[in-house]
């Protein structure tokens, strides 16, 4: 059986996201819920990073792999929404400042024919670029820099959500 422990953690810059490294213990219902989750999955979910900062797409591909994503990235909106196509990823994780065009409008031309969840990860935060991103569309907001914690449970969320 196991125990019910949970890891407090400090958050440690790294670039334009946090790393949550453990420091003690506490008692939490939910302990072992990302351990969980990959072991009872039968099938990888697939997701599309659309993100302009190289940094940020090997941070989701090196610590979302082993949580049994099959991570997938794109650097532009254009390369973001024609990957979208081929893959019909699970989920898709995507950036408002990209360079080729605005993340309101990649998302925009997504919701036309997409129906999984997309999560803005974003550096504006402001709450009009918030409020229209989730008015137009997305299904949550996570602020640059983020946790990977928050990350990994809104992802489990949407998918939940969505499946």
């Amino acid at each position: 059986k196991r125990s019910a422990a949970w890891f407090d953690t400090v958050s440690v810059p790294y670039f334009f996201f946090m790393i949550e490294l453990p420091t003690n213990r506490r008692n939490c219902p939910y302990s072992g819920r990302i351990e969980e989750d990959r072991m009872s999955r039968t099938k990888n979910y697939t997701l599309l990073v659309i993100d302009d900062e190289l940094q940020v797409r090997r941070f989701t591909q090196v610590t979302l792999s082993p949580h049994g994503y099959d991570v997938h990235s794109a650097e532009t909106g254009k390369q973001g929404i024609e990957l979208g196509s081929r893959l019909n990823p699970d989920a898709i994780i995507l950036d408002l400042g990209l360079p080729d065009m605005d993340g309101l409008e990649v998302l925009s031309t997504l919701k036309a024919w997409y129906q999984g969840p997309i999560i803005v990860l974003s550096v504006r935060d402001d709450e009009d670029s918030i409020v229209c991103a989730l008015d137009s569309g997305a299904h949550d907001y996570i602020r640059k820099p983020f946790h990977l914690g928050e990350l990994l449970a809104r992802l489990r969320l949407a998918l939940r959500n969505n499946h």
